[in-house]
């Protein structure tokens, strides 16, 4: 039996409420890595792979090495520049602008009466009305120069990933967080039930598509992957069968991690899980089909109708607005996500049990700067998810003794940042 058999049997025989956070190490014997290999010496050791995997491996790091090499052309300068500008003190002026517009008691009233479920959500108000109007604002212009002059200038294109970015990376940041808050709770969970029956989950399903999520992934993939197996065998985001001071093995891990943002790869895993009849996972499945039938079909058929019907673009014009308005905020978003789950998902340790020690396997950055309503302690929301990010700094107070006996004799691990 293959190790993905035994892998999907013990994990899809077993209650879907008492399905384990993360497979037994030592459930199936380990692959064989697809990533560099090394022999005692650290010297590179040659790998005895058919000519069929050395074809799929070849292609597989291409599209990583295109992902890479995408990233630093486009995206790095704004990702880059935009974090200079915000460190070296725009942050300071900007946060009290945003305050007195986070911290008006009247617009949190309105959200915690006609928004949000809970008032600790009226938290994400201010910053979600903001990045949703900046955004709506930017791709409606796009449209606005595209039908208007034919096709799209190079610095347009670059002044809106700018914006995309945001200051501090604060717009793809939020977009992110949101997205994933609201995968927590699944259709709508954290808003009032008028605005869910409307939108379900806003920023997952409808502005997710602008920056490279498919609808519904969070909510599926994310939650009963990515959670059951917190970065372990199994997961999509699977990382220690790569050696990750490799740059030729981060270009496999960018595709892999690619394989998820288009949702074919946790399509396959939910399709694997459900052969024997499993109800939870058939459902993921065809739940997370019609959020890739609605990012792949539905929206680009929607956008070319447009474009078409305004009778100013070509075919090459559309293809070009297609590949950087629609299509780049994927690539960008993937190496974004790769580049997060090296960090928060970089190690991983055993107890005595076999099980993943919690602070090893999910990291906690301590005193950073760029905290996004919790998403720096990635150890609670594994492990404690219902914590909220307002609860943090009490749970942190309740670590310390259990990393200190983890960590001897370090008593707190520290990233830099």
């Amino acid at each position: 039996m293959t190790c993905e058999a035994v892998k999907s049997t013990a994990i899809i025989t077993i209650p879907h409420s008492n399905i384990p956070p993360f497979p037994h190490r030592d459930m199936c014997e380990q692959k064989p890595r697809i990533g560099s290999v090394k022999d005692a010496a650290g010297a590179p050791k040659k790998l005895n792979l058919t000519v069929g995997q050395r074809l799929t491996v070849a292609f597989r790091w291409t599209v990583g090495a295109f992902l890479f090499v995408n990233f630093m052309v486009l995206w790095a300068g704004p990702v880059f520049i935009q974090g200079q500008v915000w460190k070296m003190g725009a942050n300071k002026y900007l946060r009290m602008v945003f305050s007195l517009l986070d911290d008006n008691k009247y617009l949190r009233k309105f959200a915690e009466k006609y928004v949000y479920s809970k008032e600790v959500y009226t938290d994400f108000f201010a910053i979600s009305v903001t990045l949703a109007m900046s955004a709506i604002s930017s791709v409606c212009f796009l449209f606005y120069w595209q039908i208007t002059y034919g096709t799209l200038p190079m610095w347009l294109i670059i002044l809106y990933y700018f914006e995309w970015v945001g200051l501090g990376g604060r717009g793809m940041g939020c977009a992110y967080t949101f997205a994933h808050k609201e995968g927590h709770h699944r259709n709508g969970g954290i808003y009032k039930p008028w605005f869910a029956n409307i939108f379900g989950n806003f920023w997952e399903n409808w502005m997710g598509c602008w920056y490279g999520n498919v609808p519904n992934s969070f909510s599926t993939s994310h939650m009963f992957l990515h959670h059951h197996l917190n970065g372990g065998k199994g997961d999509t985001f699977y990382q220690f069968d790569l050696d990750r001071t490799s740059l030729n093995d981060l270009f496999l891990f960018l595709f892999r991690i690619f394989d998820h943002m288009i949702g074919t790869g946790s399509l396959r895993a939910f399709k694997i899980l459900g052969q024997d009849g499993s109800r939870i996972f058939a459902e993921n499945h065809d739940i997370l089909w019609r959020g890739m039938f609605w990012y792949w079909v539905t929206v680009p058929t929607f956008i070319i109708s447009v474009l078409v019907f305004a009778g100013n673009c070509g075919v090459g014009q559309i293809a070009w607005f297609m590949w950087f308005v629609y299509l780049q905020p994927l690539f960008g978003m993937t190496f974004f996500l790769a580049f997060m789950n090296f960090a928060l998902h970089g190690f991983v340790e055993f107890g005595p049990e076999n099980e993943h020690i919690a602070c090893v396997n999910s990291t906690l950055i301590v005193e950073g700067e760029d905290d996004s309503f919790g998403e720096d302690d990635h150890m609670a929301h594994h492990y404690y998810g219902n914590v909220t990010h307002r609860d943090l700094p009490k749970h942190h107070e309740t670590q310390v003794p259990f990393r200190g006996r983890v960590n001897q004799p370090i008593s707190t691990n520290r990233i830099p940042i």
